[in-house]
């Protein structure tokens, strides 16, 4: 209920009580006493001025009394707005417990998320400076890069973990960092003389990085180092069938119940300045910006660029990007503004479909053949059965966040920071979790059980990322202590309950007359 009269309150203050108002009253009487001054400047004469002063007394006084109440309805909203506050925020009724911080010991973690997240909103020079003032004995950096074109991201692009942990390639446990690390950085020539431009075998061995982060680290910095001399060599003695140089070993990885600690974490925060990882966000944004002007040009030439990698993902994001290109041409001068010439219209979308959708057959022909048919309707589309297809409404919005997506995961990031997903998740979370407290305390019991809370938590669904497994024998949640396993025949059990039911080294399935050994079982991720 408070909250309830917090909010309508809120609507009162907003709709009524507006300063704007009494500003114009201010406005008119100023404009009163500059006509009147005007008069008696111009007339010289002590009769006008006397008339002049005397016509003023009425309407000065109705403009300062009309004043006097807008000022005395503003004062009083915000008096009750402020008791709503008061009412709805109450300390003393339902305080958060402010005895034990979690995070205290994870500051390095959050330092590392919120400069993440400024790079990631693209506010460069406010991370550069978030990142000097917490570390400020560390040395000069390079300035962070910018970009002409690079603004910060209005939406929530916005991630559930650190950013390091979030896109994990098929190696096992390991998970691809944007962050070169010093072994990282000194072993990479060296990896370059054995592998050459192989990066998909370079990245293979390093486990680390993805193909995109090893071309792009290379690409950044080929020239300063001589690089492409190395990679030159190496590429012609694997033409010539020689024997390549030994690669020096990958580190080794870490226990996957390892907790994450300062070791885990570069030395100092300097690392996310680096200009690879600014001049990746400079160049997101700068192709964010042109699609907010209808301008598709730099994402195709993106998704091309990266269309190996893409392709191995099973992305569409290059195909959506030619479908809008051709549907916007399709559209014609009316509505994309673009010149009146044989490259725009229905000509042109033709045109550029016969070009740009040959190669994208195999996988997309039922939409191509629908682009291709929507042209015997363009007299009348909005009447055709091809209307939703040509509708354009939300397509850009669309298509940008699709790429923002894209371009995150192959740097091994999430398409959401982190940071916002965290606070956000913990800001509808929080009045459940001041209501349980407050029972709690009441009743002076605590709850014991680790790592499930006794009440749900009410997310929407873009914010619920794992899927909750029930053991059918133990009816217990799966936990990372507990996983699910999954046996030879195919039934799912908890890992706890397969111990239970096995006999030494063996075990008897509960749902079928299969039996096995139980280092068959694997453990599966939902």
């Amino acid at each position: 209920m408070a909250m309830q009269d917090l909010q309508r309150e809120l609507q009162r203050l907003t709709g009524s009580a507006r300063l704007s108002d009494a500003v114009d009253d201010v406005d008119k009487i100023i404009d009163i006493l500059t006509s009147a001054r005007e008069r008696v400047a111009a007339s010289n004469d002590p009769h006008t001025t006397s008339l002049t002063l005397t016509k003023l007394q009425n309407p000065i006084k109705e403009g300062l009394d009309g004043l006097k109440g807008r000022l005395t309805q503003i004062n009083k909203a915000h008096n009750d707005f402020n008791k709503s506050l008061k009412s709805a925020l109450s300390r003393s009724k339902n305080a958060l417990p402010m005895d034990d911080d979690p995070m205290e010991s994870q500051s390095a973690l959050i330092n590392r998320a919120i400069a993440m997240h400024l790079l990631r909103e693209g506010q460069f020079g406010v991370a550069s400076t978030f990142i000097g003032e917490v570390q400020p004995h560390s040395e000069p950096q390079p300035p962070m890069v910018s970009h002409p074109h690079a603004q910060p991201s209005s939406s929530a692009d916005a991630m559930i973990t650190d950013a390091d942990d979030l896109a994990t390639l098929d190696r096992g446990t390991i998970k691809p960092s944007s962050y070169w690390n010093m072994l990282e950085a000194t072993d990479f020539p060296a990896l370059l003389r054995s592998f050459g431009s192989d990066w998909a075998a370079i990245a293979g061995h390093m486990k680390t990085k993805s193909v995109v982060m090893v071309r792009t680290y290379y690409a950044r910095r080929k020239e300063a180092k001589d690089w492409e001399v190395i990679v030159a060599e190496a590429d012609a003695r694997k033409s010539r069938g020689e024997e390549r140089p030994a690669p020096p070993a990958p580190p080794a990885p870490p226990s996957g119940d390892a907790m994450i600690t300062d070791a885990d974490i570069p030395a100092d925060l300097t690392a996310l300045q680096s200009q690879e990882l600014q001049a990746q966000f400079a160049d997101m944004y700068s192709i964010l910006t042109a699609l907010k002007l209808h301008d598709l040009y730099p994402a195709i030439k993106w998704a091309r660029e990266n269309g190996a990698e893409l392709e191995a993902r099973g992305s569409n994001i290059e195909f959506e990007l030619c479908k809008l290109q051709f549907v916007w041409l399709f559209k014609g001068p009316a509505v994309n503004g673009l010149p009146d010439s044989p490259d725009n219209g229905v000509s042109g979308a033709l045109k550029y479909g016969r070009e740009n959708f040959g190669r994208f057959q195999h996988r997309h022909l039922r939409e191509i053949q629908q682009l291709s048919c929507a042209m015997v309707y363009s007299p009348n589309l909005s009447a055709s059965p091809y209307r939703s297809t040509f509708d354009i409404s939300l397509a850009f919005d669309e298509v940008s966040a699709s790429f923002t997506r894209e371009f995150c995961s192959l740097l091994g990031l999430s398409a959401e920071s982190p940071l916002y997903v965290a606070a956000t998740a913990g800001a509808l979370a929080l009045p459940q979790f001041v209501k349980y407290n407050a029972i709690m305390k009441a009743k002076g019991t605590e709850w014991t059980t680790q790592n499930e809370l006794p009440y749900e938590t009410p997310l929407p669904k873009n914010m619920i990322y794992h899927s909750i497994f029930v053991c059918p024998v133990s009816k217990e949640q799966t936990t990372e202590t507990n996983p699910p396993m999954i046996l030879p025949c195919g039934h799912v059990l908890a890992k706890e309950s397969l111990q239970r039911l096995a006999k030494g080294s063996r075990y008897k399935c509960p749902y079928c007359p299969s039996e096995g050994v139980t280092k068959d079982a694997k453990p599966i991720i939902l």
